[in-house]
């Protein structure tokens, strides 16, 4: 059984320095987030992180991908949060984590709908948009992860030139 990729030997210093700059940048954009009440954005980023660095090629890690699709979960995620915010002001006779549980669900499936039919397919935005449905929606969240994602993409498209993929 082989352990370690087989690519890895010929080319350690290529996959150690294309996770250290995977960790710089989400270590930068960590220090903007309350990683503790934002775990979903964070596991999110993380995700997107893990993409665009081990996978520089791929159709996924495109920035029309990362950002538009972080965009459509950004949406969705803020309108669904009003949504539930709404019944659960007036007091709908649904137990709250029924709720919360239909609606991010729902929410969730939207969010892939739209990323599907406008072609900005990226799975780890639908992470966002979970998470900003089920914890405290907030602006200041809402500019950290877009810049978050603008800032993963912008170091993506700056790294490019020594970026290859690793899977």
């Amino acid at each position: 059984m082989q352990i370690f990729d087989k690519k890895f030997p010929k080319q350690k210093i290529r996959y150690t320095s294309q996770c250290l700059l995977a960790t710089f940048v989400i270590g930068s954009i960590l220090m903007l987030i309350d990683v503790k009440s934002n775990a979903a954005a964070v596991a999110s980023l993380g995700a997107s992180t893990f993409i665009a660095f081990t996978m520089p090629e791929a159709q996924v890690s495109r920035p029309r991908f990362l950002i538009g699709g972080y965009i459509i979960g950004i949406l969705v995620g803020s309108i669904f949060y009003f949504i539930l915010q709404y019944f659960l002001s007036y007091g709908v006779p649904i137990s709250h984590k029924v709720l919360l549980s239909m609606l991010t669900a729902t929410a969730v499936g939207f969010a892939i709908f739209l990323m599907v039919i406008l072609d900005f397919e990226h799975p780890p935005a639908a992470g966002v948009t979970l998470g900003l449905v089920a914890n405290a929606w907030s602006v200041k969240i809402i500019i950290v992860i877009f810049f978050g994602i603008l800032l993963l993409a912008g170091f993506k498209a700056i790294l490019k030139p020594v970026l290859k993929d690793l899977l």
